[in-house]
């Protein structure tokens, strides 16, 4: 819920957003500017269209989580562009694999030695 904005009052507005999930209110506030239709902001550091700007790669002083967080890449075609993901995973994957073909090769074994001894 954005309480506070007035569109059609021109100037520095300061609104107050809310967000309940699960009998959980988070509440911020935020200062925006109202201009006319059609004027251009001198402000070079504010982009024109912040929709354009990529999700999460500004600054934030929100302690909530997920905030700041980067977006994926915009890859569109389906394409992971060569590179692999960065998950902050740095486990070895071949001493437990190891571990489980000779563990594997020994239930095999044990199999086909009482086999053997019954027949």
């Amino acid at each position: 819920m954005v309480s506070g904005f007035d569109k059609d009052l021109e100037g520095t507005q300061q609104i107050e957003v809310s967000y309940t999930e699960n009998d959980v209110t988070v509440k911020d506030s935020f200062e925006v500017t109202v201009t006319a239709a059609g004027t251009v902001d001198p402000d070079p550091e504010k982009p024109e269209n912040p929709d354009t700007d990529k999700p999460g790669s500004g600054s934030t002083d929100s302690d909530q989580p997920g905030a700041g967080t980067s977006a994926p890449s915009g890859d569109t075609d389906g394409t992971d562009g060569g590179s692999a993901v960065q998950t902050g995973d740095t486990t070895n994957i071949l001493p437990a694999a190891a571990v489980m073909i000779f563990a594997l090769a020994g239930a095999a074994a044990v199999v086909i030695l009482k086999t053997r001894k019954r027949g």
